[in-house]
C-alpha cells in the first residue's frame, strides 16, 4: 500500500510542472537569485523536482520546467564521466540532508551545475531540498579543451618524432571537434610546395590545399577559417565542406599545415583556436627536436667513427688518473686491449722516470691556470716496450664549469724521438770518427770552464793539427784519408784518461781536454805522448804512412784569460808550433808577448783606416738555388788602407772584436747597405734583399734595435729587404736578451739569418727557440762537398733539420758547378761563393740586376 503511495505520489508530482513556487520563490530574495544563478529550483522529501525556473526570460526556453518537473537527478541525465555510483553518492548524500555544491547535470545538452541545501517546515519536518543551477556548458567546455590540451601535450611530450605525434594530434582534435577528416601536409624547404604526408578520417572531403602546390600566400601564421554550404559540390564530385588549415612553423619558417575539414559552417570558437595554435606551436618545437636529435646522432656517430678511425690515440681520464674511454688506437699503441686499459691507470703504463712529467700541469689545468698543455712522456707497453708518446691535454667541464674529465690526445712520435737522437748524435759527433764534434766540444769546453771556477782547479786544451795530412788524402785518395783519421782518433783517445775528451773539429784538426791538470808540464807530457802514438806507422793501401802533428797548448783559468778565448789561444798556440817546423808543441803563454804586440799593430791600422776612411762596403752576390736569379746581395768591408788590405781577414776581424771597432764598422757597413738597397729599389731595377752581418755585442745591445730602425728609416729601405747575420754566439751567451733583440726585429719585418752555422757553438736545438729564418752553412762544410762523403753526410742533416723547421738555408763558398749541383739536389735554398761574384760596388750590382731583369 506505501508503495503505491509513493507510486501515486510521483504521479501527481509529473503531473504538476507549474507548481506554484514557495515562498522562498516568491520572496524579495527571487530578486539577488536572478543576479547569483540561471536557475532556481525546488525538491520535495523524496528529491524529485517540484519547482523549475529560470531568473532570466533568455533562459527560460532552454531548459524549460517540463523537461525536470517531478523527476529525480538520477533520472533525467546519466552519470558524469559515465561513473555508475556517482547518483548512489548523491542520493546518499540528500538521505543525510547535507548541503551539496555544483554537482553536474546536463540538461536539454546543456552542462548545468546544481547547488541545493536541505528545508525543513516550521513544525522541523523535512520537506525536501531548495536551490540554484548555474549554466556551466563554458566552463564544461573549458575543461574539455584543457583535457584536450593536456592529453595533446602528453603525447607531444611521449613522441619521438612528428610522424609518430601526428596520428595522436590530429585523431585528438578531430574527434573534440567533430571534424570529419584531418591531414597533415609537409611543406618543402626550398620550393614550398605542399606534400599530404597523412590523412585521417573519411574520404571524399574537399581540401582548399593541393598536392604539388606552393604554400598559399594567405597562409602565414594564425588559422584560417573557410566556412563551406554543405550541399554544394566542388568540380572534384566531392561535398564541399568548411576548412580549418593551421601553419606548423619552426622559428619564420613554415614546416607543415594541419588542415580539418567539417560539414559544420560554424567557425571555431576562441578557445580551441587557440589550443590548436598552442599545438602547432609544440609540434613545431617537437620537429625541431627530432631534426637536432638526428643532428646529435649523426654528429655522435661521426664523433664516434672519428674517435674510432682516428690515427692517434684518444683518451678520457678522471682526477684519479684511471682511464674512463679509449680508442682502439690508443689501445694498439699500448699493446692492451680496451677492458684492460680502463682497469688501469695512467700512473701504472707510464715510464718509472716520466711518473710525475705531467704532474704539474695536470694541476694547474684543472685549477683553471691553462686551457691546455703540451707534454712528451714515455710509456711502457704491455710487452715491456718503450713508446714514446706526444701529449695535448685538455680539461672537459659540464655546462656549469665543473670538471668531468680530461682529454688526451696521443701520438706516437718514437720514429721522432729516434730520428731526433739520430740528428743529435749526428749534429754533436763527428760521423767518420764518433768522437764528438765542434758543436759538442764548446758544450764540454763551457761546463769545465764553470767547474774549473767553482773548484779553483785548471784544465788544458790542446789543439792537434795533423802534418802531412793533405799529402796522404791528394795522393792516396779519402779513402786513405778518412783512414788515417779514424786511426788518429783512435791513438789520441789511447793517450788520455777515459774522463778526458778528444773531439774532432773537422778536417784534420782535434781538440783534446784534458781535466784537472795542475801544472804545465803535464799537459805537455801528453802532448808528447800524443806525437809519440801518432809517429807510429799506419797501413794505407799496402802501404806504411806515417803524419806528424803540430799542438798548440792553452790553460785555463790563467789571469785574466776568458773563457771564451781557450780554444781560440790553443789554437794561435798551434800555429806557432807549425811555423816552427811541426812535430812539436807550443805552450800559449810563452807567445803570449808577441801575439800582443801583432794585434797591437793591426789595431792601430784599423782606427786609422776607420778615421780615414780607408774602406769601402762591396757585396757579394748570392744566388737562387733553382733558377741561379739573384736572391740578396751580402754586405762587406774591404779595406783600402795598405797594411790591412794584405792581412788575413780573420785576423783583422778577431783584432777588431777585441778593441771594440767591430760594432762602429758594422754600423757603418748597415748604413751604406740600406742605402745601397733603398737606390736600387728606389730605380725599379728589381726588389733585392740586402744582408749585413752584426757582431754578438750589438745583438745584446738593446740599443741595437733602434739603430736598424733608424737606418731603414733614413735610407728609406723597406725592412723585409734587409737580413741581418749573426754568429751562433747569439744563441749561447746572453740568450735571453738576444732572443729579445731578434724578435724585435722580426716584429719589424726584418730577417735574421744565422752566419757561418757549424762553426761547433750552437746545437740543433737552439736554433728551435729563436726567430731564424736562414742558415747559412759555413764555407768549409762547402767546399769540396760534391767528393767528400762526411761534408755531404753533415749537409743533408742540417739541410733536412732546417726544412723541418721551416728554415732557409744559404750555402757559403760554393766554388765549383759540382758542389752546386749536390746543394741544389738537396734542397739548399740559395748559393754563394766563388761560384758568383763576391766583390761587387753598389753601382756594379745594380748594373748586375738591370741584366737580369
Amino acid at each position: 500500500m506505501g508503495a503505491r503511495k509513493a507510486s501515486a505520489s510521483r504521479s501527481r508530482r509529473k503531473s504538476a510542472p507549474s507548481a506554484a513556487p514557495t515562498q522562498e520563490a516568491q520572496s524579495p530574495f527571487a530578486a539577488v537569485l536572478d543576479v547569483a544563478a540561471d536557475y532556481y529550483w525546488e525538491q520535495d522529501a523524496e528529491h524529485r523536482f517540484t519547482l523549475w525556473r529560470a531568473t532570466s526570460v533568455d533562459r527560460a526556453g532552454v531548459v524549460a520546467a517540463s523537461d525536470v518537473v517531478g523527476k529525480t537527478s538520477a533520472e533525467l541525465c546519466a552519470a558524469p564521466g559515465g561513473d555508475p555510483e556517482h547518483w548512489v553518492r548523491h542520493r546518499a548524500i540528500l538521505e543525510a540532508r547535507e548541503p551539496f555544491r555544483d554537482v553536474g547535470h546536463t540538461l536539454a545538452a546543456q552542462h548545468l551545475s546544481l547547488s541545493g541545501a536541505p528545508a525543513y517546515a516550521a513544525n522541523g519536518d523535512f520537506v525536501g531540498y531548495r536551490g540554484v543551477a548555474r549554466d556551466s556548458s563554458a566552463l564544461a567546455r573549458l575543461e574539455r579543451l584543457l583535457a584536450l590540451e593536456g592529453a595533446l601535450l602528453r603525447g607531444l611530450a611521449e613522441a619521438d618524432d612528428l610522424e609518430s605525434a601526428l596520428p595522436l594530434v590530429v585523431g585528438l582534435t578531430r574527434d573534440f571537434a567533430r571534424f570529419s577528416q584531418g591531414c597533415y601536409w609537409s611543406v618543402d624547404p626550398a620550393t614550398r610546395k605542399l606534400c599530404r604526408v597523412a590523412t585521417y578520417g573519411s574520404a571524399g572531403t574537399h581540401s582548399v590545399l593541393g598536392e604539388g602546390e606552393a604554400a598559399p600566400d594567405w597562409l602565414r601564421g594564425d588559422p584560417v577559417w573557410f566556412a563551406g554550404a554543405p550541399d554544394a559540390e566542388d568540380a572534384r564530385g566531392s561535398a564541399w565542406s568548411s576548412t580549418l588549415v593551421v601553419p606548423v612553423a619552426v622559428g619564420n619558417e613554415m614546416i607543415g599545415v594541419l588542415e580539418f575539414c567539417t560539414a559544420e559552417t560554424t567557425s571555431p570558437d576562441a578557445g580551441f583556436l587557440h589550443v590548436v595554435r598552442g599545438v602547432t606551436v609544440q609540434l613545431g618545437h617537437l620537429h625541431a627536436r627530432a631534426a637536432a636529435a638526428e643532428r646529435l646522432r649523426e654528429s655522435e656517430s661521426r664523433f664516434a667513427s672519428t674517435m674510432a678511425l682516428a690515427a692517434i690515440g684518444i683518451s678520457h681520464v678522471d682526477d684519479a688518473g684511471r682511464f674512463l674511454y679509449v680508442n682502439p688506437q690508443l689501445c694498439a699503441m699500448l699493446g692492451y686491449s680496451e677492458g684492460e686499459l680502463l682497469a688501469r691507470t695512467v700512473r701504472e703504463i707510464s715510464h718509472p722516470d716520466d711518473v710525475d712529467t705531467t704532474h704539474e700541469l695536470v694541476a694547474r689545468l684543472r685549477q683553471g691556470a691553462i686551457p691546455s698543455f703540451k707534454a712528451e712522456k714515455r710509456y711502457v707497453r704491455k710487452d715491456g716496450t718503450v713508446v714514446w708518446a706526444g701529449l695535448t691535454v685538455a680539461l672537459k667541464r659540464d655546462r656549469d664549469g665543473r670538471k668531468l674529465y680530461d682529454v688526451s690526445i696521443v701520438e706516437d712520435i718514437s720514429a721522432r724521438k729516434e730520428a731526433e737522437q739520430c740528428i743529435h748524435y749526428l749534429a754533436n759527433h763527428d760521423a767518420l770518427t764518433g768522437l764528438p764534434n765542434r758543436a759538442r766540444f764548446a758544450h764540454l769546453l763551457s761546463l769545465a770552464c764553470e767547474v774549473a771556477r767553482r773548484d779553483r782547479r785548471k784544465f788544458a786544451v790542446l789543439f792537434v793539427d795533423l802534418d802531412r795530412f793533405k799529402i796522404i788524402n791528394d795522393s792516396l785518395g779519402h779513402e786513405a784519408g778518412d783512414a788515417m783519421l779514424r786511426a788518429a782518433a783512435a791513438r789520441l783517445r789511447s793517450c788520455v784518461r777515459a774522463s778526458d775528451v778528444v773531439a774532432r773539429l773537422g778536417g784534420d784538426e782535434f781538440v783534446v781536454l784534458l781535466h784537472e791538470v795542475g801544472e804545465q808540464s803535464t799537459a805537455a807530457k801528453v802532448a808528447t805522448n800524443i806525437l809519440k802514438a801518432l809517429a807510429e806507422p799506419v797501413a794505407l793501401q799496402g802501404r806504411d804512412c806515417t803524419v806528424s802533428a803540430s799542438i798548440g797548448i792553452c790553460l785555463h783559468p790563467d789571469g785574466d784569460q776568458e773563457d771564451q778565448a781557450v780554444l781560440r789561444n790553443a789554437d794561435m798556440a798551434m800555429y806557432l808550433a807549425k811555423q816552427s817546423g811541426k812535430n812539436g808543441y807550443r805552450v800559449y803563454v810563452n807567445e803570449l808577448n808577441a801575439l800582443s804586440a801583432e794585434r797591437a799593430a793591426i789595431e792601430a791600422q784599423l782606427r786609422s783606416a776607420l778615421e780615414n776612411e780607408q774602406y769601402a762596403v762591396t757585396f757579394a752576390v748570392r744566388l737562387d738555388a733553382v733558377d741561379n736569379t739573384v736572391a740578396a746581395f751580402e754586405a762587406r768591408v774591404r779595406w783600402t788602407h795598405p797594411e790591412l788590405a794584405s792581412a788575413a781577414p780573420d785576423k783583422v776581424a778577431a783584432v777588431a772584436e777585441a778593441a771594440g771597432l767591430l760594432v762602429p764598422i758594422n754600423q757603418r757597413v748597415l748604413r751604406v747597405a740600406a742605402a745601397a738597397g733603398a737606390s736600387w729599389q728606389r730605380e725599379g731595377v728589381a726588389v733585392v734583399p740586402v744582408a749585413v752581418s752584426v757582431a754578438t755585442g750589438q745583438i745584446t745591445d738593446h740599443a741595437f734595435v733602434g739603430e736598424v730602425r733608424e737606418a731603414l728609416r733614413n735610407a728609406g729601405l723597406e725592412p723585409s729587404l734587409l737580413e741581418i747575420n749573426v754568429t751562433e754566439d747569439v744563441l749561447l751567451y746572453d740568450s735571453a736578451r738576444s732572443a729579445r733583440t731578434l724578435l724585435a726585429l722580426k716584429s719589424l719585418g726584418v730577417a735574421v739569418a744565422i752566419n757561418a752555422f757549424g762553426t761547433g757553438k750552437a746545437s740543433f736545438a737552439d736554433l728551435q727557440r729563436f726567430p731564424i729564418d736562414t742558415l747559412k752553412l759555413q764555407r768549409a762544410r762547402i767546399e769540396g762537398v760534391a767528393f767528400d762523403l762526411d761534408k755531404q753526410r753533415y749537409v743533408e742533416g742540417v739541410i733536412a733539420l732546417a726544412q723541418a723547421l721551416g728554415l732557409r738555408v744559404v750555402a757559403s763558398g760554393v766554388a765549383t758547378d759540382r758542389d752546386a749541383e749536390f746543394l741544389r739536389a738537396n734542397g739548399c735554398t740559395a748559393l754563394q761563393g766563388p761560384i758568383a761574384a763576391e766583390s761587387l760596388s753598389a753601382v756594379e750590382c745594380e748594373a748586375l740586376l738591370r741584366e737580369r731583369r
